[in-house]
């Protein structure tokens, strides 16, 4: 059995993940924010095309329904009509080793070894 040190934030962490104070649900969903200016709204979702010069056309997805942290922890009702890529890619490795890992939405030309110690 693999085990890590245990990790403290600062409880102030903890409560963003709870959705207390959580910035993005507090800002509603404006035309523009720091991150950039809206580009898509959709029903649970809207898109922002970044300000910061990273790379030309980066957008970033920001979740406007139901508070969560990760894609994951989505009800199933919730998530319906939504992109749940993150489910399908959330794994625990049990055991120690080197594992190939390939997407199974781009198949062979996205494979990456994953190394767990």
């Amino acid at each position: 059995m693999l085990t890590s040190l245990k990790v403290e934030w600062p409880e102030s962490f903890y409560e963003m993940r709870r959705g207390v104070n959580c910035f993005m649900c507090a800002e509603g969903r404006p035309e523009e924010n720091p991150i950039g200016l809206r580009i898509f709204s959709g029903e649970v979702s809207d898109a922002y095309l970044r300000r910061a010069n990273i790379q030309r056309g980066l957008t970033i997805q920001t979740w406007r329904g139901p508070h969560v942290a990760e894609p994951t922890e989505l009800d199933p009702a919730d998530a319906t009509g939504t992109n749940t890529t993150g489910k399908s890619v959330s794994r625990t490795f049990r055991k120690k080793g080197t594992f190939t890992y390939i997407c199974g939405i781009h198949g062979s030309s996205m494979k990456t070894k994953v190394k767990v110690v």
